[in-house]
């Protein structure tokens, strides 16, 4: 028996395309909760692969890692993409002319990697100030007196 219910579930699946070869299990779970087929790209495959997948499927969302997603991507992508969401802040990689004449909204997660980068920070000042990478280079060249 069709539902209202089951009619609903039908129309909000949709087709995530990842430019990348894995997703937080977190963000792959919210995915599946929401009955969204997701699409990968391997590490080898590149932009060609990214391309070929929008080419084939009528994917209706993509999350973008570091691969660009020019004017190429956009019409391979068809009428069919949505939306196109990036991971952290930055949007340099999406062509936002091409998005906005096409009326697809690009969004980008604040605060996704806020941690990670003040981590990252507090251990290049440390490295920095302990001369990390000069020591590591003395040592390796059997200079085990440097100071």
């Amino acid at each position: 028996m069709v539902t209202a219910e089951t009619i609903k579930k039908v129309e909000m699946s949709a087709t995530i395309l990842v430019s990348a070869p894995t997703l937080a299990e977190a963000g792959q779970e919210v995915l599946r909760a929401e009955g969204c087929r997701v699409i990968f790209t391997s590490r080898q495959g590149g932009t060609e692969e990214m391309l070929h997948h929008l080419r084939r499927e009528a994917v209706d969302g993509v999350i973008s890692r570091t691969l660009p997603f020019d004017a190429q991507a956009f019409a391979a992508a068809g009428s069919s993409l949505k939306v196109i969401s990036r991971h952290g802040v930055g949007i340099d990689n999406v062509d936002i002319a091409t998005a906005t004449e096409r009326g697809v909204p690009v969004l980008i997660a604040p605060a996704g990697n806020g941690q990670s980068v003040a981590e990252l920070t507090m251990a290049l000042m440390l490295a920095a100030a302990r001369q990390v990478a000069t020591q590591n280079a003395a040592i390796r060249a059997g200079n085990v007196d440097f100071r």
